[in-house]
């Protein structure tokens, strides 16, 4: 959702700020649609592969073996015969290889990986060899978590860390993108009120115009339709300007609304993401009302939902 407020925003921008350069057309709109979906895709598909049930529980094991691994290395930890005291032999696992259950030997393509975790030992009492060891299993946890099996923890932690700061930068250029909105609309705001009181300015407020009309019609006989044809027709483009521009601070009125909803509700599992504040489940979870509140917004804010509205509950009240 922050990247579709963020592709509006460059939608308002453009039609506000630039009405005349139309840069947003609708091919360009397919394709970036297309590439906010790619990236969408993406980065939803990364939360999807780190999460589940089943979790890998580390526990500790030793294994018996009739005869000592393959690489060995002697040690001088001693130990008594009864008559003389001897070096212990002490091997350790090579760190590629592992336990293979079926034969009870090193294997290095075992389906069990484990981890060697002490030095292997000679039981003097058993004749065997004891290797205790770190087996990785997989449990049946029941709550949905993260879990390492698909993705290393390495990546996930860095992922987690660019979609908190994709979150800052979407903030920082939306309010950039309104703020240019907004002084946009101040600036052309003044030059219309300048342009009213420093000259005659195509409008149905301004008397002027109106006199102006009328010596025309007076002085130049049969050129008075198309001089008020032209001004005519200025007028009506001034106006449809006058429209589309309203509408235009409208929608990004209301875009910003939807903006700042959306702000409030995400910041609070933001903050909570990056261990700024403690976790709340109520609070972590209230990003689901910027889903809710959404199409209040939209409908309250258009003027025909508006009138619809009120026409289909005038109706509901008649026909009861």
């Amino acid at each position: 959702q922050p990247l579709i407020m963020v592709a509006i925003g460059f939608d308002r921008y453009f039609c506000i700020c630039h009405p005349f350069l139309h840069a947003v057309t609708v091919p360009r709109a397919k394709w970036c649609v297309g590439i906010l979906t790619v990236i969408a895709a993406l980065i939803g598909i990364v939360p999807m592969l780190s999460h589940g049930v089943y979790h890998p529980v580390v526990r500790q094991v030793n294994v018996t073996l009739s005869s000592p691994p393959a690489q060995v290395r002697a040690s001088t930890t001693p130990f008594s015969d009864g008559l003389f005291v001897q070096p212990l032999p002490v091997y350790n696992v090579d760190p590629g290889e592992s336990i293979n259950y079926k034969t009870g030997s090193l294997d290095a393509l075992a389906p069990t990986p484990v981890t060697p975790m002490d030095e292997v030992k000679l039981d003097v009492d058993v004749g065997q060899w004891v290797v205790p060891m770190n087996v990785t299993e997989v449990d049946y946890f029941g709550i949905c978590i993260y879990t390492y099996f698909l993705l290393s923890e390495q990546f996930v932690d860095m992922y987690l860390k660019v979609y908190a700061s994709l979150f800052l930068v979407e903030f920082i250029v939306l309010a950039l993108l309104y703020a240019l909105i907004y002084r946009s609309i101040l600036a052309r705001r003044a030059w219309k009120n300048k342009r009213k009181r420093t000259s005659c300015y195509t409008s149905t407020n301004c008397p002027e115009t109106v006199a102006e009309e009328t010596q025309l019609t007076h002085l130049n006989g049969t050129a008075t339709e198309t001089v008020l044809l032209k001004a005519h027709t200025e007028k009506m483009s001034t106006a449809m300007m006058d429209r589309a521009l309203y509408a235009n601070i409208k929608t990004a009125a209301m875009l910003f609304v939807v903006t700042v909803v959306f702000v409030i509700s995400f910041l609070p599992s933001w903050l909570m993401g990056l261990k700024l504040l403690p976790f709340s489940y109520i609070a972590f979870y209230m990003f689901y009302i910027n889903n809710v509140v959404n199409p209040i917004i939209y409908a309250f804010m258009n003027r025909t939902f508006r009138d619809d509205l009120v026409q289909l509950l005038r109706s509901c009240v008649r026909r009861y």
